[in-house]
């Protein structure tokens, strides 16, 4: 893999390990495996790419050559495709018969060996299911444990109004959908397309925090504000109060979102 000098450019800029992390919601570890290239400690993929390009961003760095040797480590762990093997041309095929053996022993062996086949995929795709919720919980407990106690602050963070139902939208801007509040309460329904962490935050309740699969669903309803921390934002849409609301942000990318209704801070 390329020698990336990204080290030295933070150091030149004079941001540490621990400022980076804390700007860009990426744990410390991870940025200290981007720096050396040590890409087997990094998450997947759709999470790993979209955290290269944020560090190089803050660093001012062209993320091209470390996403080029991220995208060939990847390559390199795809299991390699065999082609089946062509039949010799007028050699007839013919059937191996064990000498001895039943027909009905012969059908249950290869029975037995597909069950076997099946359970050790399945006990397979479980303990990978296993360990990427552990890498995600492990990055939800860095990235989130300060959620609640953030307070919100004009001109900080982005905030998408509830859509009211007796006039449309009137416009937008960095802080999201500007409408008059016209709805009682807000349901904001989620679909996860990819893979991502959600920790959520209804008016003032308990916090939820859930891994979502592609496919899941999740309604919450609160009367005044919703606020909530993505770890995959473009692998997310949304609903609110029954419109479809646009992309919430890249893939792989980390956001955070206030839903309020209109005058509510």
């Amino acid at each position: 893999m390329p020698s990336i000098a990204l080290k030295e450019a933070r150091e030149k800029k004079r941001i540490t390990l621990e400022e980076a992390s804390r700007v860009l919601k990426i744990s410390k570890s991870y940025i200290n495996a981007i720096e050396d290239g040590d890409f087997d400690v990094l998450p997947e993929p759709v999470f790993s790419k979209g955290y290269i390009k944020s560090y190089c961003q803050l660093l001012e760095v062209d993320p091209k050559e470390m996403l080029d040797s991220y995208n060939e480590y990847i390559s390199e762990k795809e299991p390699v495709k065999l082609e089946p093997l062509k039949p010799i041309p007028g050699r007839d095929r013919r059937r191996i018969r064990l000498k001895g053996w039943p027909a009905w022993i012969i059908t249950a062996l290869a029975i037995l060996v597909l069950i076997v086949s099946v359970l050790g995929y399945q006990i397979r795709k479980e303990k990978n299911k296993l360990a990427l919720r552990a890498k995600l919980e492990t990055e939800f407990a860095h990235n989130a444990a300060d959620m609640v106690e953030q307070t919100t602050e004009k001109g900080e963070g982005e905030s998408v109004q509830a859509p009211g139902k007796e006039e449309e939208k009137v416009g937008s801007d960095n802080n999201g959908i500007k409408v008059r509040e016209g709805d009682k309460g807000l349901n904001l329904n989620l679909e996860a397309k990819e893979l991502t962490w959600l920790y959520i935050v209804p008016d003032s309740g308990s916090p939820i925090d859930v891994t979502l699969y592609p496919g899941d669903r999740l309604k919450v309803k609160a009367k005044k504000t919703i606020k909530f921390k993505l770890g995959n934002a473009g692998g997310v849409s949304a609903v609110l109060n029954g419109e479809k609301l646009g992309p919430l942000g890249k893939s792989g990318e980390v956001v955070e979102k206030t839903v309020s209704m209109e005058g509510e801070e």
